[in-house]
């Protein structure tokens, strides 16, 4: 009788430690309300910044759930902005404490060799960096007592609330909806959740797409279980829509055409956090009924180029094939059970 019992508390704990590792927040009012805990890891959790006249050390500070959490530092600033030439990521890794996370060194690795002295506030062994919620700082402390602070800042992005151009078509705006049946609007905000199709466009033709995206906050989820969506151009290509804040840039992570080419670099922003990709997409070309030039496309995620000119030498996995020639496609964007917004999607052609 007691091992039954024992049975049944086992199961029943490990139901309750399932039900917590699925949370998925879609808003940070959620996260105040429902968790003290996982409210504290979202603060702590963002973007930080050393400088020092010409020294500039960036940090990517990336929750795991239960008070763990990955800093990432990038050596001259932000992908994309002062990164030096995508040479080398700092690795710092550490547990919260109340209001303050202390995280150890834990090491380098080495993008690219070069002889040029790294802006780096302290990377040998026996330092940390600790970091305090409250202050909304990160010490980088040596072995010696020496610091170095970083503060929390919030990136402008210049992308967002971009308007649609005179003669552009508004696909949905909270208020117009060139949508396909079965969208779900979150009218209280003026979004739309995946997944969803727009209506069609012009086929044959070249076109710019805005559409800005709301990653949820998933912390003890990892990889493809961490808020999962994707823009599909052309219902054929996939831009991966994912919470890839702080990771490598892989071809299946937020950015990447997935499973056929990885973004210049990884440009996301932290979950929870409104984001945009602008699409210079041209179809491929077709005569006679067959293919004579493979579709293209260039790619800004929050007004950085994470693709120049890409060819896309065939679809990807999970919607259709490429479109024929005449054939008239909107865009889809995926819904994988994850709770991603999207909003302000317009299309201007490129005539």
């Amino acid at each position: 009788m007691k091992r039954f019992c024992f049975a049944i508390a086992f199961a029943a704990a490990m139901f309750a430690f399932a039900a917590v590792n699925a949370q998925e927040y879609t808003s940070l009012q959620q996260i105040e309300q429902q968790s003290a805990d996982d409210w504290a890891d979202y603060q702590a959790q963002g973007e930080y910044l050393y400088q020092k006249g010409d020294m500039r050390f960036a940090v990517q500070v990336i929750a795991l759930g239960k008070g763990q959490f990955d800093f990432v530092g990038y050596p001259g600033g932000f992908p994309g902005e002062g990164w030096i030439a995508k040479r080398v990521k700092v690795f710092y890794s550490g547990k919260r404490d109340g209001n303050v996370v202390t995280a150890p060194f834990t090491g380098f690795q080495i993008l690219a060799q070069s002889d040029e002295t790294l802006p780096i506030p302290e990377n040998k062994a026996g330092s940390k960096a600790v970091l305090d919620i409250e202050k909304k700082t990160i010490d980088f402390v040596d072995p010696q007592g020496g610091v170095r602070t970083a503060y929390k800042v919030d990136r402008p992005n210049p992308a967002l609330g971009a308007k649609a151009p005179e003669g552009a078509t508004v696909l949905f705006d909270g208020k117009t909806v060139n949508l396909q049946d079965g969208y779900k609007l979150n009218e209280e905000d003026g979004t739309v959740w995946a997944e969803f199709t727009t209506n069609t466009f012009e086929a044959d033709t070249p076109y710019h797409l805005h559409i800005e995206f709301l990653t949820t906050f998933r912390p003890y989820d990892r990889g493809q279980g961490r808020s999962n969506s994707g823009v599909y151009i052309a219902e054929a290509y996939e831009c991966q829509v994912l919470d890839s804040f702080g990771l490598k840039g892989l071809n299946n992570e937020c950015g990447g055409i997935y499973q056929a080419a990885a973004p210049a670099f990884n440009a996301c922003r932290p979950p929870l956090t409104w984001q945009a990709y602008d699409i210079y997409f041209t179809p491929a070309k077709w005569a006679d009924g067959q293919k004579v030039e493979n579709a293209r496309v260039t790619i800004k995620q929050n007004g950085q180029e994470i693709y120049k000119d890409l060819e896309l030498k065939s679809n990807t996995p999970g919607r259709k094939g490429e479109p024929k020639q005449g054939e008239a496609r909107g865009v889809y964007c995926q819904g994988h059970g994850n709770h991603v917004q999207y909003r302000n999607i317009w299309v201007e052609y490129l005539k």
